[in-house]
């Protein structure tokens, strides 16, 4: 998709100027009005230009919790916007996000609001912050939505550190199985197989499956490879492009054994923040869920979050609208239906938030416990197999040559 250089207009006429990847001039144009800004001319940048601002521009979560908790300070020490992006522009570190602040605070002194010049680098900033800045600002509290901001990307700085970490050892481990079985399947096996062929005795049933396995593995390895790489692909094309398998693959990955629980609270979980920060925002509840619809990576709450919006439309309330979906547990409905009712609800996702924080991790723990053992034991089972094909012929030998 092509980037293109341009210049706009707001509704008062301030002229803003950036970049902004379209497919054409006329989606470019619309995608501006959706911000509310009018486009003057847009130039399309060279190929070479485009990738390599790209990678410049590109910006990990760890950036912006310092740009989110930089700008809470500044701004908590009396420095205006500007002044405070100015500052944060010049300390360096990621060089095109120091752009990106930069031609934020051009836009800014030129007469935009901290959303708008935000909302003119979706590259950089998800409309879910570009709305929770935008509510921040009209509230008077945009101090207080950068630090719920930092906050929130902490919080999945270090949902995803707490993954990554308990799921390392296993993945080595799994690696290692693979690549024992396919250099088992592709080496030893033949060998052994080469041997019990040329002592022209009867194979059993499992010393030929073994062998046969082995020829196919040592013969076919890169057609195997080839297919495993396409199924891969084609699973995930499949999931990206219907709606209907993405939505089965969720349902596996929710009821799935060990896994089933954990995948669910970390949705809910996603939820459950995203929610709290919002509502504490200001942003109407309607729009809110709205905005969370896609951020829990599940399509299957994303539904019943749609259908509680359409219901929450009629006059419905968000409770007993998600109360209809199986997907939702008891305590998340219960402290929706507590914080409705008193008019807390912020306040209740955020308990059920804070419960998720908790007890997450120690699922996490939980499951990879079980799962280790059950890499071992298959490697074990596996080996222990194969072994007892290859040997099977030679007991039966010796077993003949004693009856003799």
């Amino acid at each position: 998709m092509p980037e293109y250089s341009y210049r706009a207009v707001d509704r008062a006429g301030v002229e803003v100027s950036g970049n902004m990847t379209a497919p054409d001039e006329a989606a470019l144009d619309a995608k501006l009005q959706q911000t509310g800004y009018w486009l003057i001319d847009a130039k399309p940048k060279a190929r070479e230009e485009q990738q390599e601002q790209r990678r410049k521009r590109k910006v990990r979560r760890r950036d912006l919790i310092q740009f989110f908790a930089g700008m809470a300070q500044l701004m908590k020490a009396g420095v205006t916007v500007i002044d405070a992006l100015e500052e944060m522009g010049r300390e360096g570190g990621n060089e095109g996000f120091s752009w990106v602040i930069n031609d934020m605070a051009r836009n800014i002194h030129a007469g935009v609001s901290v959303h708008e010049a935000m909302a003119l680098h979706p590259e950089v900033f998800e409309r879910q912050v570009v709305d929770l800045v935008r509510a921040g600002e009209f509230s008077g509290n945009l101090i207080d939505t950068f630090e719920e901001l930092r906050r929130y990307m902490e919080w999945v700085e270090q949902l995803m550190a707490q993954i990554k970490q308990a799921s390392i050892y296993p993945i080595m481990v799994l690696l290692a199985v693979c690549g024992f079985v396919a250099l088992l399947f592709t080496f030893v096996v033949p060998k052994f197989a080469a041997l019990l062929l040329g002592l022209g005795i009867p194979l059993p049933l499992p010393t030929r499956a073994v062998i046969a396995t082995g020829a196919f593995m040592s013969r076919w390895w890169w057609a195997v490879l080839l297919v495993v790489v396409a199924a891969v692909a084609g699973f995930r094309q499949a999931r990206r492009r219907s709606a209907a398998f993405a939505m089965k693959v969720d349902h596996v990955k929710m009821t799935m054994p060990v896994f089933g629980e954990l995948n669910r609270m970390i949705a809910l979980s996603r939820l459950s923040h995203n929610l709290a920060v919002l509502l504490r925002a200001g942003v109407p509840l309607l729009e809110a869920l709205e905005l969370c619809r896609s951020l829990t990576g599940s399509p299957l709450i994303e539904r019943g979050i749609a259908a509680a919006e359409a219901e929450i439309a009629s006059g419905g309330n968000l409770s007993e609208s998600l109360e209809r979906h199986r997907i939702f547990p008891h305590l998340l409905l219960r402290m929706i239906s507590v914080g409705e009712a008193s008019g807390t609800l912020d306040d209740a996702l955020d308990y059920v938030a804070r419960y998720y924080d908790e007890e997450i991790p120690v699922r996490i723990k939980r499951v990879f416990s079980v799962v280790e053992p059950m890499i071992i034991v298959t490697l074990v089972g596996i080996v222990g197999f194969v072994a007892l094909a290859m040997f099977l012929p030679m007991v039966g030998m010796m077993s003949g040559a004693i009856k003799h």
